[in-house]
């Protein structure tokens, strides 16, 4: 049985593996926190719940650049998902709706094509959303503890 070791020097830390070693940029945030950030499935683009309810694009190459900023949602947006197929993307916020949006080949938003409405309490805000790797399929899990199928 091998054991791989991390050995820290001055704060850097040293990969056994030559995969996810190369730093290569940092995103800083203006929330407290981040909680989703998703990667496009077939392009350098990554997706991150931004400040002021919003969701922002970022492509990476030598460094994060934005290149899209969506502002449709009226509260924190709290979870992200790209589906893998079809150029969608989805976004759950606190303000009880999830967006699906339409991409173009670039990975660059075209537009919001559809909101969909959650009953509004506070107990029913989308938490996670998840499309099926092929099938125009979404699921998301909502603060009710509850696990809602869109088609």
């Amino acid at each position: 049985r091998r054991h791989t070791r991390y050995i820290s020097v001055t704060g850097v830390q040293t990969c056994a593996l030559p995969i996810f070693c190369e730093y290569i940029s940092t995103i800083e945030s203006q929330r407290t926190y981040t909680s989703s950030v998703v990667f496009h499935p077939t392009l350098p683009i990554i997706a991150i719940d931004g400040v002021e309810n919003t969701v922002k694009l970022f492509r990476l190459s030598e460094r994060a650049e934005c290149i899209a900023t969506l502002k449709e949602h009226k509260r924190k947006v709290i979870s992200i998902a790209f589906h893998q197929v079809l150029p969608i993307m989805a976004s759950g916020s606190e303000d009880n709706t999830i967006k699906i949006w339409r991409l173009n080949e670039e990975g660059l938003i075209l537009r919001c094509m559809s909101t969909l409405h959650l009953v509004k309490n506070i107990f029913n805000q989308p938490h996670t959303n998840h499309f099926h790797p092929i099938l125009p399929i979404l699921v998301t899990t909502t603060t009710d503890r509850s696990v809602k199928i869109w088609k």
